[in-house]
């Protein structure tokens, strides 16, 4: 990647961390507690479904982009590629991914072939370059899927179906991520018609500082109850948790707990229905009181 660096830095060659990200029906499954001397039954659905995402990581921006996908195989790969250039024309692509085998075989050598057709490598419009074999922790986007799929755990009670999972993971094409952290590592590069060798090069990996203070100085500090890391700042000591979002029930949702109440649900009821505390419920009915009148029965 050092060869490319100037034309990295001017803005002419795009950088993408590209991978293929699978959710399940069962992704919302977590873990939980019973007595150790009861039979606990769980109720499993045996519906297959299954989602598959392909994303890309902006190196310099953080910029995200999600696309679904039926599945993830040389066709796809390629519609992504497109995706990919459409967003950016005019610009040099340089894709860094892992080494399964439709990324380098079949329809993709295809692409690569067409696309830089009579051009010198230098000016290739999409090259790729492959991470170490078994090395996915080179990729920073396998982060990125952690993130998604702590939404999806975070929020299963209130989780009734398949497309409200998808719904809940894809909150992370909404995000940008930072950069930071240079470091070392080994990484198989190959070009359409070319033998795969390796070379020394860098990488960006993601770094995670102090919210209150700036610092890098990070340890880990326990599991928040939302499924998020959380961090203790060895410089401030303050505690930090990883994409901390806001408590913040959307609007939509709060309407809706509210017109539950309308209709004379205990509070409890909705704490159980919707997993809201009754202080919560509380505190919206003194803020709105014409919530608190409660619709009249026939």
């Amino acid at each position: 990647m050092i060869q490319h660096k100037d034309r990295i830095a001017s803005g002419d060659m795009i950088v993408y961390f590209v991978d293929e990200c699978h959710v399940l029906g069962d992704t919302a499954v977590g873990y939980g507690w019973a007595p150790s001397d009861q039979r606990v039954t769980v109720l499993v659905n045996n519906n297959h479904d299954r989602q598959t995402y392909f994303g890309a990581l902006q190196m310099l921006t953080g910029e995200f982009v999600l696309a679904d996908y039926p599945t993830a195989n040389g066709d796809t790969t390629v519609a992504f590629m497109h995706r990919l250039r459409q967003k950016h024309p005019g610009k040099q692509l340089l894709i860094l991914w892992d080494n399964v085998s439709y990324h380098y075989q079949g329809d993709m050598k295809e692409f690569l072939l067409d696309v830089n057709a009579f051009l010198e490598p230098d000016a290739w419009i999409v090259t790729c370059m492959r991470f170490a074999p078994y090395a996915s922790e080179q990729n920073p986007i396998e982060h990125v899927w952690q993130i998604g799929k702590q939404y999806v755990r975070a929020l299963f009670h209130s989780l009734r179906t398949f497309s409200d999972i998808k719904g809940a993971f894809e909150r992370i094409k909404d995000m940008r991520f930072t950069f930071g952290v240079v470091v070392g590592y080994r990484m198989a590069w190959y070009t359409a018609g070319d033998q795969s060798r390796e070379r020394f090069d860098t990488m960006i990996t993601l770094l995670i500082t102090c919210r209150h203070c700036g610092s890098p100085d990070l340890t880990k500090y326990g599991i928040a109850p939302n499924g998020k890391q959380k961090y203790r700042c060895r410089t401030c000591r303050r505690q930090s948790r990883e994409n901390p979002g806001s408590a913040a029930y959307a609007p939509e949702r709060k309407e809706e707990i509210l017109r539950a109440y309308q209709e004379r649900s205990s509070l409890r009821g909705l704490s159980r229905t919707f997993g809201v505390a009754r202080s919560t419920v509380i505190s919206w009915l003194k803020k709105k009181p014409t919530a608190s009148r409660r619709s009249e029965r026939p």
